[in-house]
């Protein structure tokens, strides 16, 4: 077996700058990470006039605040095992696909 040398990364990386690529994918994640917990703070800055405008105490509201959060998470759960549920489906139709083939490539 092989050995490999061991790389260092500060050396790596100084070698290697990112490019526009990166920078476009840095870019783009940081306006998705702001945009998230947008939301979140939009309504702690609201939330003492909707209290004062509804005429509800700090506890009524409480448990609404929460129910957003609790939202998103689930919402995050169900979305994440949908989004994997393609690639699942694709993968076998591939390789029952490729099964067929074989099977039927004697019989020519």
């Amino acid at each position: 077996m092989q050995s490999s040398n061991p790389i260092d990364v500060r050396v790596f990386l100084d070698e290697h700058p990112f490019s526009c690529f990166q920078w476009l994918v840095f870019a783009l994640c940081f306006v998705v990470v702001l945009l998230d917990g947008f939301d979140t703070a939009a309504i702690g800055f609201v939330a003492p006039s909707l209290l004062k405008e509804w005429g509800v105490e700090k506890s009524a509201l409480g448990p609404v605040l929460s129910a957003a959060l609790f939202g998103l998470a689930a919402g995050a759960l169900w979305t994440a095992r949908r989004s994997y549920w393609p690639q699942v489906h694709a993968g076998r139709f591939c390789a029952g696909f490729r099964r067929s083939l074989l099977r039927i490539g004697p019989l020519r």
